[in-house]
């Protein structure tokens, strides 16, 4: 079974949006993920982040913001803030 269109698109908004972090930190973000995402994400999908508004502000699969999480946990949280989403996600 493959991956599901909603992922799918989820990989394409994830790969949008994260064309605007700041490159120290884009390229923290491992390369077999940047690939995997790449590989797997819908070629038809046409999404377009603003950076001008917020993340809650635009149209964003709620699987891209599950991506988000745990991408900024994999890469970029400390351990205390690893801990801080282990509780909030359990709730």
């Amino acid at each position: 079974m493959g991956i599901s269109i909603v992922y799918k698109r989820a990989y394409s908004e994830l790969l949008e949006i994260i064309k605007y972090l700041p490159l120290n930190e884009y390229e923290q973000i491992p390369k077999r993920k940047i690939d995997f995402y790449e590989r797997n994400k819908d070629q038809s999908y046409n999404f377009k982040y603003n950076p001008e508004k917020n993340l809650k502000e635009q149209n964003v699969l709620r699987e891209t913001k599950a991506l988000i999480v745990t991408l900024f946990s994999d890469v970029f949280a400390t351990e205390e803030q690893k801990e801080k989403l282990k509780i909030v996600l359990a709730q």
